[in-house]
């Protein structure tokens, strides 16, 4: 009885460490298209005239972007700039790929001419595309996976603990 409890206990557990799999490779989805169209909205941004302060603010209001709390900064402090960098870099939204884009993204913003921003802005939005394309390649499969190799999992410890 008290293996069968094991048994059972081992296969959950396992079973829980695949979803929590998926779950991740799901969020991180989500996100990588949140940034992306984060940037594109920048874009309009930049194209109204907008400064570096303006666009943060602007963004920071919006509560689509609640969850990007590097957005949450005093645009009047002068090193603005590098304190969205760093909360990017400790931020356990994204993965190292999509991280350093998005402190790419921030460190070039504002730091030029229109025309310079809105052609880094287009670069930026082909990377994340391209992320994107990559990621979403066999994504279903991919969840889906994870969730079975967590059961198995399960079931093979369970089977050599017989």
């Amino acid at each position: 009885m008290i293996k069968l409890i094991g048994c059972v206990l081992i296969i959950s557990a396992c079973t829980q460490m695949g979803c929590a799999m998926a779950t991740d490779k799901i969020r991180q989805m989500k996100y990588l298209k949140l940034l992306r169209r984060l940037i594109f909205e920048t874009r309009a941004m930049v194209e109204g005239g907008m400064t570096f302060g303006e666009i943060i603010l602007k963004l920071s209001l919006q509560k689509d972007y609640s969850d990007f709390t590097f957005l949450s900064q005093d645009t009047s402090s002068p090193d603005v700039r590098r304190r969205i960098t760093e909360d990017i870099y400790k931020s356990k939204l994204f993965d190292n790929e999509i991280r350093q884009t998005a402190i790419d993204f921030f460190e070039k913003l504002g730091t030029t001419d229109t025309n310079g921003q809105l052609a880094y802005i287009s670069m930026n939005l082909a990377a994340l595309d391209e992320q994107i394309s990559r990621l979403s390649e066999n994504f279903t499969s991919q969840v889906r996976l994870c969730r079975a190799l967590g059961v198995l999992s399960g079931a093979f410890i369970a089977i050599l603990l017989i």
